[in-house]
């Protein structure tokens, strides 16, 4: 079947042709400047605070519910805005507020906390601003009788609690470092010594890797915070050893039950743990091999044995650590006497709010088949 074009038609089309191409020149112009505009479009669109807001709203949402995942964007803002608003108050150049998916967020300074005062009035407003959506969550089960709110307000009191106890760098860890530090500078570090080695056998023993996470996290502090890093270089080696044992121990079992149960996230995070750590553990003895001059493969049989001895010589090294490597690096300045008496008041009572407000919206009828539905 062929088709005719009239002489009409084709000069109309050979105009349109041309009026295209005149335009198309004058939008050149327009359209090489956006798309150099257009790069920092996408960045703002898509920038690390952004992106991380958004992701932890699908992750939380995809793990437990959409309710329960707006809640919890929504409570860790606010808490971290809490921090923020304290580190500017304080004087502080701050960064912004970014959120991790799975592991909360974080209220970013641009610079180190001038003194115990400032760490601890910026550790306890986090948990206070909390009470910002804690106490409206409850008003609104008032207003509709709707026992979905009561459970969130249960479980976010619950997370604030989590977040007050006294284990390095929780804001509960940094607010007792922060008054047993003004009381004497190497209570300060003992403190956080021991918060970090408990937070990493409770990990171990309840298996739960973000506690080890935690532990990790407040090592490193400890060692930046005293400048350790030459001090306890053994040390620091056998930490990280152990917690990278103790993070394999604990994702390897859920493994194998996540893949039946086809929970593939849960598999995917366990996978990538225990895969991520185990090529540090490999790259480890290839280096150790290379220093010592010897074949890899001889070293798979050694590599144990030269781990305990490093434990051991690395325990030793705390034994050898002097009063002059207990000082903060930074000048940190203690707090006075009364100030220590007021926060540690406020700590208690801060507590003791938390635990009450956990106690009330428990027993409030449909609470508990409400947090069922939401996680």
């Amino acid at each position: 079947m062929s088709s005719l074009t009239t002489p009409n038609s084709q000069k109309q089309s050979f105009g349109l042709w041309i009026l295209l191409l005149k335009v198309g020149t004058k939008l050149i112009p327009i359209l090489t400047k956006l798309m150099k505009v257009l790069p920092k479009i996408i960045k703002g669109a898509l920038g690390l605070k952004t992106a991380g807001a958004v992701a932890s709203l699908g992750f939380y949402s995809l793990i437990f519910s959409w309710q329960m995942g707006i809640s919890l964007v929504a409570f860790i803002l606010i808490h971290e805005f809490g921090h923020l608003l304290a580190m500017k108050g304080c004087g502080i150049k701050t960064k912004g507020i970014y959120l991790i998916p799975g592991f909360g967020g974080a209220a970013m300074a641009a610079e180190s906390f001038k003194s115990a005062r400032n760490e601890m009035y910026i550790a306890i407003m986090g948990p206070l601003y909390g009470l910002l959506f804690i106490i409206p969550a409850i008003l609104l089960y008032f207003l509709t009788q709707n026992p979905i709110f009561a459970a969130i307000a249960s479980i976010m009191s619950l997370i604030n609690l989590f977040n007050l106890f006294p284990i390095n760098p929780l804001d509960g860890g940094r607010i007792m470092k922060s008054l047993l530090y003004s009381l004497r500078e190497s209570l300060g570090f003992f403190f956080m010594l021991f918060s970090l080695i408990v937070a990493a056998f409770a990990g171990w023993y309840l298996g739960m890797g973000l506690l080890i996470l935690i532990s990790i996290i407040g090592f490193f502090e400890l060692m930046n915070d005293y400048g350790l890093e030459e001090v306890l270089p053994k040390f620091k080696a056998t930490f990280l050893r152990a917690m990278g044992i103790f993070i394999i121990f604990i994702m390897a079992s859920p493994i194998k039950r996540n893949a039946i149960n086809h929970s593939w996230i849960s598999f995917t995070i366990g996978l990538l743990c225990v895969g991520g750590i185990t090529a540090a553990f490999i790259y480890d003895m290839w280096q150790r091999a290379k220093i010592d001059r010897v074949p890899f493969y001889f070293y798979l049989y050694v590599y144990p044995f030269r781990v305990c001895i490093d434990a051991f010589a690395g325990i030793a090294e705390l034994f050898r650590i002097k009063p002059c490597h207990l000082k903060r690096i930074d000048q940190f300045a203690p707090m006075a006497k009364k100030e220590v008496a007021f926060y540690t008041f406020a700590y208690i009572v801060t507590i003791i709010i938390m635990i009450a407000l956990i106690l009330y919206t428990d027993n409030i009828p449909g609470a508990h088949l409400a947090k069922e539905l939401l996680t």
